[in-house]
């Protein structure tokens, strides 16, 4: 075997390599759990919207309603750059694995990991000033409370979060993009 011929990959003898169904059978489940975390979080902001204890009229839902995407958008806005450098070791584990080097693919795969379990918990500091950063947007003070709760729940799982981007590198960059799929969308 020529040193410089990658492996074959787990899906030969299904479709030619470098074809549209090779590209399409990594990149559906890929599509799939992309559309699952936009349905659980539509899902979220349907069951808040539901969730007000003792809600008398529609205007405490809508105040949830209103603090739920400044809170969402505020916590990707912080998350998002520690996620992006997470998801880089996709490439090294793809890399490696191509290779044949399961010594730097591992270690590439704890390296995000570890990334990621610091970086959540670095992420527990902005709970500290949630409350004054969303008093500054000028919201009024009932939907503050709930937009600090919201985020700061967020936060708290952010740790999680980055985790499961890690544990998604190993598997998607070993072209087990399936196994990704089938987490996420059960989850």
């Amino acid at each position: 075997m020529d040193p410089y011929e990658p492996p074959s990959p787990a899906t030969a003898g299904l479709h030619k390599r470098g074809s549209f169904l090779e590209l399409f059978s990594v990149a559906l489940p890929l599509m799939i759990s992309a559309g699952s975390h936009s349905v659980m979080s539509v899902a979220d902001r349907m069951m808040l919207a539901r969730y007000v204890p003792g809600a008398a009229s529609g205007a405490e839902t809508l105040d949830v309603i209103a603090a739920v995407t400044p809170a969402g958008m505020l916590h990707w806005t912080v998350a998002c750059l520690p996620i992006g450098v997470i998801l880089y070791a996709n490439t090294f584990i793809a890399q490696y694995d191509g290779a044949q080097k399961p010594k730097q693919m591992i270690a590439s795969f704890w390296q995000a990991v570890w990334v990621a379990i610091f970086t959540g918990l670095l992420l527990l500091i902005p709970m500290l000033f949630s409350g004054a950063v969303f008093r500054a947007v000028g919201h009024n003070d009932i939907v503050v409370a709930q937009e600090t709760a919201y985020f700061n729940t967020l936060c708290g799982g952010s740790t999680v979060m980055m985790t499961c981007a890690a544990l998604s590198c190993f598997f998607s960059g070993r072209r087990k993009t399936w196994v990704v799929m089938w987490v996420n969308v059960f989850s």
